[in-house]
């Protein structure tokens, strides 16, 4: 018990904390793993060391231990001397948790079928295993494949090696930084290394840096490596024109002289418009620039100069590309008609911002959701309540009633020409028009789930949902009781789907003929039958001759009884 109450060897400094845990012994082995538990919960270096105040009994214990060492591998150190030189126990242990593999011996740790399987689901094992796996190639290409920052413990000749290295980087491009230096000195090796990622020219010496034939070779695979130049290139017209042909925003990197040059800030927005927000003030009051970078992205409109925001042909331009540029426009163009339109026609939510002598202009407002149905959400409160505003856009959109005031939700030709847009509309319309017949009928007929929104008294209706099934018999789940248990709904219901018949009633599901039907639809239907069906060898037989995919969800048991 002495032992039990100081620090393991190796561990200096931890006594105070063993010193803390509860004096008594822990007993129980629930009581002893749950102590672990909450110690490595909480984060508390102490938690391994529980070990030391739980008995003997449990020390030797295989299935405890190996329960603990499944939460945390390092209570294989308070494991008894019996099993942590109990081969088979470490194996067990191993398989339980990968990263035991640290506590092993040194057999274990020599063993490569056995490390080859953990470095797979602990990649960072590979530290712990024995100098000649390190220097295996098939176990440390695992490792990084899962983790490249294992490359670190990988033997020197592997990290010079191309594929384990690029493997690595694959995986995270900082694996460079354990790399050879003779790798990371090889054009040829980082130009494909940057083509995965440009921060990999980070890692390049400093040499290849300032080496003008590598850089613009670079940032051709990716004009943001223009980030690591050294020297004189960032400055290099050739160089960076090259690379913001190849991305735009590479244009950050450039030297300011060139930030001002016309020609590659015309092919920076040609290749990414955002890339207008790195060019000189000067060129982004430039109308061609400008033009070219909202043409390709409206909203690159908010870089460009106070000037150009204020110019009609400007902002045609990028409102059509992009509606939510009308945000960026003068407040003189927020309020012209031609432009907010072709905003509106784009994106409705561009009507947000619109001047708001137009967003309290009538006609405007119709026509706007004449042109966009969607905009009836943007409208002020009054346009919501005007019929025929509403009626043009439900006309497009039905489901759009639900941005509709509460009068108009109970206007019926405003909700029976909705439904007939879109069933969901129903959803939307009045409890009274829920239960008007020629609406939900409507409404059924043209959408699978429309029954849901009816009344409940229409539930009631073998019109109604006998339309229903056949559009999609998934409707008889909503049907009444009554209506579950007529035979003409449910055949009818089978016909478009046989796995309807698990929403029929249970006379129905016993009943031979219906059930043959829905299997005939449908094999898993089968599994729908009445329990007596189901046990009932000679119908097993008519089922399997109706369809022999059913043999799946026929046991045994029921074929040969």
């Amino acid at each position: 018990k002495k032992a039990a109450t100081s620090a393991p060897a190796g561990h200096s400094g931890s006594h105070r904390a063993v010193q803390r845990m509860p004096a008594p012994g822990l007993d129980g082995e629930d009581l002893a793993l749950n102590q672990l538990r909450r110690r490595v919960r909480d984060f508390k270096p102490e938690g391994w060391w529980s070990l030391f105040r739980i008995k003997e009994n449990l020390r030797t214990d295989r299935d405890f231990v190996l329960r603990a060492v499944k939460k945390n591998a390092g209570a294989l150190l308070f494991a008894s001397d019996s099993l942590r030189n109990d081969n088979d126990f470490l194996l067990e242990a191993v398989k339980a948790n990968p990263c035991a593999l640290a506590y092993a011996t040194r057999e274990l740790q020599a063993d490569r079928d056995v490390v080859l399987e953990t470095v797979k689901r602990c990649p960072a094992a590979l530290l712990h295993v024995s100098p000649e796996l390190k220097a295996d190639r098939e176990i440390v290409l695992a490792a990084v494949q899962e983790n490249a920052a294992t490359l670190v413990y990988a033997a020197e000749h592997l990290q010079v090696d191309r594929e384990v290295v690029f493997a690595a980087l694959q995986r995270d491009v900082g694996a460079l930084l354990f790399a050879s230096e003779n790798l990371r000195r090889d054009p040829d090796f980082l130009l494909a290394a940057v083509k995965e990622c440009p921060i990999a020219l980070a890692y390049a010496v400093d040499s290849l840096k300032a080496d003008r034939n590598f850089i613009l070779e670079a940032v051709k695979q990716d004009g943001c490596a223009l980030r690591y130049a050294q020297g004189d290139l960032q400055k290099d017209r050739e160089v960076v024109l090259a690379a913001v042909k190849q991305n735009g925003n590479a244009l950050m990197y450039a030297a300011d002289e060139l930030k001002l040059d016309r020609e590659i800030s015309l092919a920076t927005v040609t290749s990414d418009a955002g890339g207008l927000q790195y060019a000189s003030e000067e060129l982004q009051a430039d109308y061609d620039i400008v033009l070219a970078a909202v043409k390709q992205n409206g909203l690159s409109l908010i870089f460009a100069s106070e000037a150009l925001q204020a110019n009609h042909d400007v902002i045609l331009a990028a409102v059509t590309s992009d509606g939510g540029a009308l945000q960026f426009a003068s407040v003189e163009l927020q309020g012209n008609q031609e432009i907010v339109l072709a905003a509106v026609n784009q994106k409705a939510l561009a009507l947000l911002y619109a001047a708001d002598a137009l967003k309290a202009d009538r006609d405007f407002v119709l026509e706007v959701v004449k042109r966009n149905a969607l905009a009836l959400s943007y409208v002020k409160k009054e346009m919501r309540q005007d019929r025929e505003i509403v009626l043009a856009a439900v006309s497009q959109k039905g489901y759009v009633l639900g941005y509709a005031s509460e009068d108009l939700m109970a206007d019926r030709e405003i909700v029976l020409t909705a439904v007939r847009q879109s069933a969901v509309a129903l959803s939307y319309a009045s409890d009274e028009l829920k239960k008007d017949r020629e609406i939900v009928l409507e409404a059924v007929t043209h959408n699978k789930v429309a029954l849901v929104y009816a009344a409940e008294e229409l539930l009631r209706d073998k019109e109604i949902v006998m339309a229903a099934v056949k559009v999609n018999a998934v409707a008889l789940s909503y049907a009444s009781p009554e209506l579950k248990a007529d035979r003409e709904i449910v055949r009818a219901a089978l016909a478009q789907d046989g796995n309807a018949l698990m929403f029929a009633a249970p006379e129905l599901r016993a009943d031979p003929e219906l059930v043959l039907m829905a299997v005939k639809q449908t094999a898993p239907a089968y599994l729908y039958a009445a329990d007596e069906l189901k046990g009932d060898p000679e119908f097993t037989i008519q089922v399997l001759q109706e369809n022999s995919l059913a043999s799946q969800y026929v046991t045994e048991l029921t074929i040969y009884v």
